[in-house]
């Protein structure tokens, strides 16, 4: 099993609304990805009290090798 976690920060006034609708809208292409167990996304907010804002997908994989040929490219595309 691997797991993928990209840190993505964002500007203090993001508005984190925009990171929710696009998980909302988009969350599943990649569902019936072959090796991909499940999928999460991972959101920090500075106005919550975290250091900054992040967005952070992170994904679970049950087969090595389909994980390494997948970019973190090719992910921001999909998105």
């Amino acid at each position: 099993m691997q797991a993928m976690r990209y840190d993505i920060t964002l500007p203090t006034d993001y508005d984190m609304t925009i990171i929710r609708d696009r998980v909302m809208k988009t969350g599943y292409l990649m569902d019936g990805f072959k090796g991909l167990l499940f999928k999460l996304f991972l959101i920090s907010e500075k106005k919550n009290g975290d250091y900054y804002n992040s967005y952070s997908p992170l994904y679970i994989w049950k087969i090595l090798k389909v994980c390494l040929n997948l970019s973190l490219t090719d992910i921001l595309i999909i998105y």
